[in-house]
């Protein structure tokens, strides 16, 4: 796999571990009143969505590898022009219980 590939999915789980962390003992209605955590998050995945956005333009075939590539670089766009009508506790839910399987997938392209 090209080198410039390999960081952008680097970069991508770096971003999760990110969110992780942000994420660490904080409940939901602490993550929906923390104005911080939720710009911390959103953040996080925008550069997670552009990481596969580009990683994708190199390898089209990543999106057969990455079943959750193409969402979330939808939902990186989503949060960048669509931010008024995101639903927080949808986000909450992603960072939750989505990005722990996304990490899994792409180390497995990685191996």
């Amino acid at each position: 796999m090209r080198p410039d590939i390999v960081q952008r999915l680097l970069d991508a789980i770096e971003s999760i571990d990110t969110i992780e962390g942000f994420l660490t003992g904080v409940t939901i209605d602490g993550y929906l009143a923390s104005n911080w955590h939720r710009r911390a998050v959103e953040r996080e995945l925008e550069i997670l969505g552009e990481a596969f956005n580009h990683a994708s333009r190199l390898d089209e075939s990543l999106g057969d590898r990455i079943p959750s590539l193409r969402k979330s670089v939808d939902l990186r766009n989503r949060i960048a022009h669509g931010y008024q009508t995101m639903d927080d506790s949808i986000i909450w839910t992603i960072a939750r219980e989505n990005l722990p399987r996304l990490r899994e997938q792409i180390l497995a392209v990685l191996a």
